[in-house]
């Protein structure tokens, strides 16, 4: 089974960064040049803004893309929606997937047996990507279905299909 990913919607989501951060960093800059406003809000507009460029980039490299968004095998979940991409998570890894009710956007929780195991196979940017991810969800793998090509509910029933099949 396989998702594609939501090109129009990641490029949207691309360009509004783009248009929004770089000002952000000019403008914190500026200010700060010109003590208009205090040194910590100058840092703050630089902050968002570079995180809005990277995220802007981030989806840019997904809008690039040739791989399909999300790919269930027998073997384990593929998520290529998110930056980092091409990494297997085994079925025999995954304890629960849920979906929490938090709006928007829907999104699924997958928690792992043992996130150590998980981390251990991966380069320093996919461990501190779902280092990230961890910290605010509380696991490190979350599927969102804003930058696929199907609804929470198609992913809810796919999800279920599989974790029936596979997950202990």
């Amino acid at each position: 089974m396989q998702i594609e990913i939501n090109k129009r919607k990641a490029l949207f989501y691309a360009l509004l960064s783009l248009l929004i951060g770089p000002p952000l960093i000019v403008y914190g800059i500026y200010w700060l040049y010109l003590e208009k406003i205090s040194v910590s809000y100058s840092i703050l507009f630089i902050a968002i803004g570079l995180m809005m460029s990277v995220y802007s980039y981030a989806q840019f490299l997904i809008v690039r893309s040739t791989c399909l968004g999300l790919i269930f095998t027998p073997e384990g979940l593929i998520d290529n929606s998110t930056l980092p991409n091409n990494i297997l998570i085994e079925w025999s890894d995954v304890k629960l997937i849920n979906c929490p009710d938090l709006n928007p956007p829907p999104h699924f929780s997958i928690h792992l047996n043992d996130d150590n195991k998980f981390f251990s196979n991966l380069n320093w940017f996919s461990k501190f990507y779902f280092k990230i991810t961890k910290m605010w969800y509380k696991t490190p793998i979350v599927l969102v279905t804003e930058n696929l090509r199907c609804t929470a509910k198609e992913l809810d029933a796919i999800l279920e299909e599989y974790s029936s099949l596979y997950v202990q």
